[in-house]
């Protein structure tokens, strides 16, 4: 099943959850805790040493050195001494924790204010938080027979009750293989060895698993075969040839057991995951016909594939409704009601994700900080209710929950398109200095990048209409340092930049240095938000150079001109290689700069080069809905480009040319409606409103 959050472990205490806080040590750190030395135990007598036999210089030095330390401790009066072990305690804390958050990836506990605002503060500043490091591991018990063929191996491989890593699975199996494998084994005993490997990692091996079977000559048990069937569906995706292995598993399970729930639901899981929905709607007519129930389980995997990989919001809403009054055992729960929230958030259907969010609190549903995460980035983007987004972040607080990498990323969405470049930046700092920056994360600093405003004063902002946001937003600037290392980030020193030339030069070494050295972090997303912020702060010359730096043309599919020889061919290939291909988003982009700097060619190229981009493989294998979005986008932003050029007759007939197709409204067309106005083109205004009435009516 698709999660929706990353599970995170929390800032201060070692192991956390996203909803309890257990203390690392008995003291708070910011108390006194005395190392307890009695009176009666001080002496004033060296003790007599035994000559010492070196077995090496080194265990000659170590000896020597403890000796030093225990007359240190011998030639002090107690209040000397209680003074030294303080101190000697204090350096020994800071040793451990060191060699602790170098080992496990994390930091100790600080003491923390009571104040919410305090509570946020502190919570940024620890690596905990964002290191997303899983959670101890439990020790696994193999059959004995496994663990005699794989000896003392099993000790290096195997992670023991006080290593917190993962099991090396295919060094495990490889090493099973070298002693032996499943021959002279009973299927018993290889069968409850395969059920200890978790199924993200049995996915991987079953290939080798089945050849180890054929080996040992041992057939493969039904629940092996289940187990197998099962590890296949895990995951974000599932590859076609995936799908078609476990169809064979699902005909065989069936044969002995056709009315099992389990086979059904992971078979629908699959195809959720592979888009295939009409194979889906075919399993629940086959359950139907045979007045098999259709659990809450099978109607959330639906539900996600809706919303996260067909991403049709009204199917997902329907089916929300339909668990809603089916039956009692199909309400929603917290998950489902998570999932939804954020469809309504993701369509910019903000109302309601706020219904929703109310439903939960009437019907005691328990919340979660996604939900408060997911409402705050919402809020945000609202005219009416940006002033709401803060409140849901501290609200989380105000809960007792420390936050998760979601939650932060929503924290660092919020003030990016507020414009609250100073906030953005210092956040991200402090995400750097925790090792956890995302590929979200640099896109939102980028669109802080793009919203910033002359002077550093954003309209949009609320964290300083706030009392909490206000003292929050004081600490975290006060705390940070633009001078520091920052892992190669080139920040300016400046903790607020003060003008657009400094904000582009910042926006665009970044932009460079992650090219060159963190190519991985580059998204489409991420390079258009960085063209938006040369359209808004720089020059067409800049936009025009980034903007073929950073984007290529995917041509396969387009008719082509000319003849590609094998070299030109191999040239372009290893010069495009880290380039982000164009898509409606970066075309839409370009016509913003297109119409900002009046260059009509410019627009003429982008029309032609998208209108060969529609041919291509890439656009041709989008799902038909999402092909009409982006056409209705990209003619949209067509009609905003030519109204900016003043050329009204040309953006008209855009509109004319598609009236049929798409729903034209007062919201794509009231700009065009005004420039009319003001130039008394009444004609033209009347053929608006026309397009505008006909569309209405059609509804």
């Amino acid at each position: 099943m698709l999660r929706l959050s990353t599970r995170m472990q929390l800032i201060r205490p070692t192991n956390l959850s996203t909803t309890t806080t257990t203390s690392a040590f008995k003291h708070s750190l910011g108390k006194r805790c005395h190392l307890f030395i009695p009176r009666g135990s001080v002496s004033t007598k060296i003790p007599q040493v035994e000559p010492l036999r070196t077995e090496d210089e080194i265990e000659d030095q170590i000896r020597t050195k403890r000796l030093l330390q225990r007359q240190k401790y011998l030639n002090n009066d107690a209040k000397s001494l209680r003074k030294l072990a303080r101190k000697e305690l204090h350096e020994l804390r800071e040793l451990t924790a060191e060699v602790s958050s170098k080992s496990r990836e994390i930091v100790p506990e600080e003491d923390l204010s009571d104040s919410t605002t305090d509570q946020v503060y502190e919570a940024i500043q620890n690596q905990a938080l964002l290191s997303d490091s899983k959670q101890k591991q439990t020790k696994l018990f193999f059959p004995p027979e496994i663990n005699d063929r794989l000896g003392l191996a099993s000790n290096y491989l195997v992670p023991t009750d006080n290593v917190d890593t993962r099991p090396r699975w295919p060094l495990v199996l490889s090493q099973l293989e070298l002693s032996g494998g499943f021959k002279d084994l009973d299927a018993t005993t290889i069968q409850s060895f395969v059920k200890t490997i978790p199924s993200s990692d049995l996915k991987k091996l079953i290939p080798k698993l089945m050849q180890m079977y054929k080996d040992a000559g041992v057939e493969i048990t039904p629940k092996v075969e289940f187990l197998f069937f099962k590890a296949l569906a895990t995951g974000g995706t599932v590859s076609a040839k995936e799908v078609e292995t476990m169809e064979t598993y699902f005909e065989k399970l069936l044969q002995k057991n056709d009315h099992k729930a389990d086979y059904y639901e992971t078979m629908i899981c699959a195809y959720v995951k592979t888009r295939n929905m009409k194979k889906v709607e075919k399993l629940l007519n086959t359950m139907q016909l045979k007045n098999m129930e259709i659990t809450r389980s099978i109607f959330t995997s639906i539900l996600q594939g809706y919303i996260y990989y067909v991403k049709d919001h009204e199917k997902a809403w329907e089916t929300f409704n339909a668990m809603k009054f089916l039956s009692k055992k199909t309400q929603p729960n917290e998950r489902n009601y998570t999932d939804m929230v954020f469809s309504f958030v993701k369509n910019n259907k903000l109302e309601g994700a706020l219904d929703l969010y109310q439903e939960m609190l009437d019907n005691n549903i328990p919340l979660n900080q996604n939900v408060l995460a997911t409402l705050a980035r919402g809020c945000c983007k609202s005219k009416r209710f940006a002033m709401k987004s803060w409140d849901f972040i501290f609200k989380i607080y105000d809960y007792g929950w420390l936050p998760n990498l979601q939650t932060y990323e929503s924290m660092l969405n919020v003030t990016a398109f507020e414009g609250s470049l100073d906030l953005t930046r210092a956040l991200f700092l402090k995400m750097i200095q925790t090792n956890s920056v995302t590929s979200k994360a640099v896109l939102y600093l980028m669109m802080s990048y793009s919203k910033y405003s002359i002077g550093g004063v954003s309209k949009h902002s609320s964290i300083d209409l706030d009392e909490r946001g206000r003292i929050f937003k004081q600490k975290v600037m006060q705390d940070v340092d633009f001078t520091e290392q920052s892992n190669g980030f080139p920040f300016l020193p400046l903790i607020v930049l003060p003008n657009n030339d400094a904000v582009l030069a910042e926006a665009t070494a970044i932009i460079s240095f992650m090219k060159d050295f963190q190519p991985w972090l580059l998204t489409p997303q991420l390079v258009t938000s960085f063209l938006n912020t040369c359209t808004n702060l720089g020059t067409m010359e800049g936009f025009l150079r980034h903007y073929e730096a950073l984007t290529c043309s995917e041509v396969q599919g387009a008719p082509r001109t000319h003849t590609v020889s094998v070299i030109e061919a191999a040239d372009k290939a290893e010069a495009t290689s880290h380039k982000i291909l164009r898509d409606t988003p970066i075309y839409i982009a370009a016509l913003k700069a297109a119409a900002k700097f009046k260059n009509y060619e410019f627009t003429k190229t982008i029309i032609e080069e998208r209108g060969l981009f529609r041919k291509t493989k890439i656009f041709q294998s989008m799902p038909q809905n999402r092909q009409y979005q982006t056409d209705f986008d990209f003619a949209r932003a067509l009609v905003e480009c030519f109204k900016e050029m003043k050329l009204l007759k040309d953006a008209l007939s855009v509109v004319l040319s598609s009236e049929e197709r798409f729903p034209w409204s007062w919201k794509e067309l009231g700009g065009l409606a005004g420039a009319a106005l003001s130039i008394e083109d009444l004609q033209m205004m009347d053929e608006i409103k026309r397009v505008i009435r006909n569309n209405r009516n059609r509804r």
